[in-house]
């Protein structure tokens, strides 16, 4: 966590991690290609923010992991909102 979204995204650009940020500010590292929106088949209408990270990250089991628990999340939330149903815990 950081106190601003300059630092956040600083972080996520020299790989440390994954930024959730608005688009309004995260689009110039998206732009120069520095960080790629996890999800950019979710995006709905430009104005949420966006779950970015470096694209070589993509690769390492636990962060595909988390993209992958990640999405069944957000399937709940597009496809039915009343069977959202959370999950406990997140186990490797």
């Amino acid at each position: 966590m950081f106190e601003n979204a300059a630092l956040a995204l600083d972080a996520a650009e020299k790989g440390f991690g994954i930024v959730l940020e608005s688009n309004l500010l995260s689009a110039e590292a998206e732009t120069a290609g520095r960080l790629v929106p996890i999800f950019p088949e979710y995006q709905r209408d430009g104005r949420e923010h966006k779950l970015m990270w470096r694209e070589k990250r993509g690769a390492e089991p636990k962060i595909r992991s988390f993209r992958d628990w990640l999405e069944s999340q957000l399937r709940y939330d597009f496809v039915d909102e009343e069977a959202y149903e959370p999950v406990a815990a997140l186990v490797d």
